[in-house]
Order: C-alpha cells, then sequence, then structure tokens
C-alpha cells in the first residue's frame, strides 16, 4: 500500500488570507453553504431523510464578506480552472434563496474569482460573465502549487 500524502488545505488558507487583508471590516464567513432545503422534505415525503445530508451535498461558497450595503461571494483558487465560472454562476443564483443571507438578498452582491495561478482563458470567460477575478499570490501558494505540480519555474 502506497503512503498517504498529507492533506494540506492550501485554497482554505488562501481564501482566509485574502479575505482577512481585504475585507477587514465586514462579516466573514469561510465555506458557506448556499441554496434553500429542497421542497417536500418537510411535508413528511422523506421519512429516513435527514436535512444535514442535504447540506453536505450541497454548494459550498469559500467566502462570503457581508457589509451594511453589499455582499461579496468569492471562489478561492490555488490554480484558475474553467470551472470555478460555473461554481461562481450557481453560487451568485443561490445566495439570492438562501435563508441565512436574506438581509443582502436585495442588496448588491459583488462575484470575484481570486487565484494564486492565473488561466488567461478562464480570466476571459470570467470577464465575460461580469465576474472580477484578483490574483492573490501569496509566495507560499505559488511554491505549493509547484510542488504539487512538481514543476519548477
Amino acid at each position: 500500500m502506497f503512503p498517504r500524502r498529507k492533506r494540506e488545505e492550501l485554497e482554505a488558507r488562501l481564501a482566509a488570507e485574502w479575505a482577512s487583508l481585504r475585507h477587514p471590516g465586514a462579516q466573514l464567513e469561510f465555506r458557506a453553504w448556499l441554496g434553500p432545503m429542497p421542497t417536500g422534505l418537510d411535508s413528511g415525503q422523506y421519512k429516513v431523510f435527514n436535512p444535514r445530508l442535504y447540506e453536505v451535498l450541497g454548494k459550498w461558497a469559500d467566502v462570503i464578506a457581508c457589509y451594511p450595503d453589499r455582499a461579496v461571494l468569492a471562489e478561492v483558487k490555488l490554480k484558475l480552472r474553467p470551472e470555478a465560472l460555473g461554481q461562481l454562476i450557481i453560487y451568485r443564483d443561490l445566495f439570492r434563496v438562501t435563508p441565512r443571507f436574506s438581509a443582502w438578498r436585495d442588496l448588491p452582491l459583488q462575484s470575484i474569482c481570486v487565484y494564486a495561478i492565473g488561466d488567461q482563458h478562464t480570466e476571459i470567460a470570467l470577464a465575460k460573465a461580469n465576474i472580477e477575478t484578483e490574483q492573490f499570490s501569496p509566495r507560499w501558494a505559488r511554491e505549493a502549487y509547484y510542488a504539487r505540480a512538481n514543476f519548477r519555474p
């Protein structure tokens, strides 16, 4: 059997560092569950269904920064990939129907994709979808990415 590699929460660390620098006065939530509970769960249709299971299988935004007049929804990637576009489009819609964020439902919502290592084509696609991008690339993040990729710049 092969030895298991130590799991590192690199994107969670990147999200925490970015949010603390860019949104120090905001109410921050990390790994925020988004979406309503599916209809029918409270009607007795699912006798054995545990509603917490839906949260496990649901959608999770990396960072939500809430201000009195707006909210910021961020997806954070060590390496920017095309799936970030789909995630943010879905999260943007789910934010508006998430009960926990109902106070911000009608306020402006900024969507942003934060990444350490970029991808030009994905950046263009995000811009076309009115999603902002920010390259936030601390040295440790670049080194971790290159170590994972077994590549030296």
